[in-house]
């Protein structure tokens, strides 16, 4: 295996990301990232970028570092082919996520430069600590694995989570179908139970990718993941009842059903 795609790297790598995982959770508590419906919050110094070309350039790395060292290293890719067939959760999410969702956006608001850059380095870092340590691989695998109660419950929820975000995206595009730019009350779904049921959903999704991959790289994404949209949630819900007032459902949580 080529030289670059070293274990103790990507090791390091995925504890600098649970390093900085902490603060940013701590952070974004406070300060709600400027993208979205945030994006007004403060001066943009460096520009922004159209939503849907964003999308694409910030979220490919994490499809395309993973496909292209398979393409690359097959004799390795067959060899390990547990390792690999785990690491396709993560290649068929971000296949979704980079060339299927961003057409499906409406209205989007730009992205700020700044964001775009950090999501570029991120998905780069992630894609490569995913790729390390299910092609080279770091952790050993044998066919066993596929059926392990951890995998096929890892690989359930998985799929859960996966249906649910898209669920909620789906909702949230509906409430644009009049191509307005306003925000409404989205209903169906997880929405019933949370204002992010989209955020929601991909915690579950990344948990279940945690649990079926039962290594670091998976637990750091998972960990990453819940650390920078948990506190987005919180913000939309605060967001929702702060706008809609009375209109909005007051049994609502926030990220989780019942509790949060």
């Amino acid at each position: 295996m080529v030289s670059f795609l070293d274990c103790s790297v990507a090791t390091t790598i995925c504890f600098v990301l649970i390093g900085i995982g902490i603060p940013v959770f701590l952070i974004l508590l406070f300060l709600p990232a400027w993208y979205g419906r945030y994006a007004d919050t403060r001066k943009h110094y460096f520009g922004s970028i159209p939503a849907k070309v964003a999308w694409i350039l910030q979220e490919c790395p994490s499809f395309l570092v993973p496909f292209v060292s398979i393409l690359l290293h097959l004799e390795e890719a067959k060899a390990h082919y547990v390792s690999v067939i785990c690491l396709a959760f993560y290649v068929f999410h971000y296949l979704y996520r980079s060339f299927i969702y961003p057409f499906r956006l409406r209205n989007g608001k730009n992205t700020p430069t700044e964001i775009f850059v950090m999501a570029v380095v991120f998905c780069l870092l992630n894609g490569y600590i995913q790729t390390v340590y299910h092609l080279v691989p770091c952790t050993t695998r044998s066919v066993s694995w596929l059926y392990d109660p951890r995998f096929i419950l890892g690989a359930i929820v998985f799929v859960v989570g996966m249906g649910i975000n898209w669920n909620a995206d789906a909702i949230l595009r509906r409430l644009r179908e009049d191509n307005s730019s306003g925000y409404k009350i989205p209903h169906g779904g997880m929405f019933e139970y949370v204002s992010g049921a989209n955020y929601f959903g991909e915690c579950v999704e990344w948990i279940g990718y945690a649990v079926l991959t039962w290594d670091l790289a998976g637990f750091t994404f998972a960990f990453f993941t819940i650390a920078n949209i948990g506190p987005r949630a919180i913000q939309h819900h605060n967001w929702y009842k702060n706008t809609f007032g009375s209109e909005y459902p007051a049994n609502r949580k926030a990220l989780i059903p019942f509790l949060l």
